[in-house]
């Protein structure tokens, strides 16, 4: 899967709803690649980093750059889940 100018999508939704959406639909061993400005792509590094995908690759020039990463088998834990979900319901009071 990949998409070129992830800002874009900003307008449209959050960049957290579309990695959720990405992590549902691909498979483990399934690929990732965003192309966009460095900014985003630490983002997403982040992200994907915290979920436990692989980053096989960055780079950029001229403020650009690229993202390729991939699901792994991963999953968390009942207690692990349950925990974020209570960590998240404290910040949003």
């Amino acid at each position: 899967m990949m998409i070129h100018q992830f800002s874009a999508l900003k307008k449209r939704c959050s960049l957290v709803s579309v990695i959720v959406e990405v992590d549902r639909i691909l498979r483990p061993q399934g690929t990732f690649i965003v192309n966009d400005g460095m900014e985003k792509i630490g983002e997403i590094e982040k992200m994907m980093e915290s979920l436990k995908w692989n980053v096989r690759m960055t780079h950029s020039r001229y403020g650009e750059g690229v993202i390729s990463v991939q699901k792994s088998w991963w999953r968390p834990t009942e207690v692990e889940t349950i925990t974020s979900a209570i960590e998240s319901e404290r910040e949003l009071v």
